[in-house]
């Protein structure tokens, strides 16, 4: 495939984001509150309206982080493909009905780890929290949660996006496309 071809980029990730199954986890990159980096992997939910979107529960650390510091990085690999790509954009929390309506769409495992993953049940030993688990989901079966107010979601808009990718026959490819107004320009780099 000639990547060359494809001159929109986010056409280019949409492309690469439907070739697998399921979405990718990917690693945000943010500014800690003390200025130093961090990172962490999390599941990419959805890619739309040219933006990446993920879940996740507003009292960690990332969340702080990220209103703080809304400038963040998104990486995704495919290691079996031969391929990478770094996001570097602006992140915006969704409102409350766009993410309740991707709650919805979550595993059911997924639901209950929203309600689940507290600081307090952090604390517990595990067989306590197995237990508490167990006495939840006996509460709450399949299709009965609401998320939970400590649940939101985020969408990354793009400004740069580099893509790599490997080739078999000479050297691998990079190209990093950056957005300025509602244009693109792209420079290839060294792989």
């Amino acid at each position: 495939m000639n990547q060359r071809l494809v001159i929109d980029p986010l056409r280019l990730l949409g492309r690469w984001l439907n070739e697998v199954d399921p979405l990718p986890l990917m690693t945000l990159g943010t500014i800690g509150v003390d200025g130093t980096p961090n990172a962490r992997s999390l599941l990419l939910s959805s890619f739309s309206d040219g933006q990446l979107r993920f879940h996740t529960d507003v009292r960690s650390r990332k969340v702080a982080e990220m209103r703080r510091h809304p400038d963040v990085s998104l990486t995704i690999a495919w290691a079996a493909l031969g391929r990478q790509v770094v996001v570097r954009g602006r992140v915006e929390e969704e409102d409350a009905s766009r993410s309740a309506a991707a709650y919805a769409l979550r595993p059911y495992y997924l639901q209950l780890l929203a309600w689940q993953n507290t600081p307090q049940a952090a604390e517990l030993p595990l067989d306590a929290r197995r237990r508490s688990w167990e006495q939840f989901a006996d509460l709450h079966p399949p299709g009965s949660l609401a998320p939970p107010t400590t649940w939101a979601g985020f969408g990354v808009s793009p400004r740069k996006i580099t893509f790599w990718f490997a080739d078999d026959q000479g050297p691998s490819n990079r190209h990093e496309y950056e957005r300025t107004g509602d244009a693109w320009s792209r420079t290839s780099l060294p792989g």
